[in-house]
């Protein structure tokens, strides 16, 4: 894969990793690093939504007994991935997650409808988590 979906997954793990830990601020900046590289917003938001999905998928799977190796046939996810996001997970509850990813989607279509100016929207989006 090319560098481009390396550095805005890696910097969409750091931002979750830097929300579930408390660390706002930290979000913030590294948001604001992503937008600055010339990552466009919509795929910012997009990437927030597929790391939530996934994270809500795998918790799901797990807590119902799932071993890795199950939740990778059935996601067809990479293991580490799988791993990341089982991590980040467990610092919200189901319903936290599906929260959310419902503000997200809400988000992404007030992006789209031009209600909201996009970097305004996921600040506010991150502030919301």
């Amino acid at each position: 894969s090319g560098g481009i979906s390396d550095n805005i997954e890696h910097g969409i793990f750091a931002l979750i990793d830097a929300v579930s830990n408390n660390r706002k601020d930290l979000a913030f900046d590294l948001l604001h690093q992503l937008i600055l590289s010339g990552e466009p917003e919509t795929r910012i938001l997009s990437s927030i939504i597929g790391q939530m999905e996934v994270m809500l998928v795998t918790k799901q799977l797990a807590e119902d007994g799932n071993p890795i190796g199950e939740i990778k046939k059935v996601t067809k996810i990479h293991e580490f991935r799988i791993k990341k996001c089982l991590n980040f997970a467990k610092k919200f509850t189901e319903k936290d997650l599906k929260r959310i990813l419902i503000n997200a989607y809400s988000t992404d279509g007030k992006i789209k409808m031009g209600v909201l100016a996009p970097q305004l929207a996921l600040e506010m989006l991150i502030a919301e988590i």
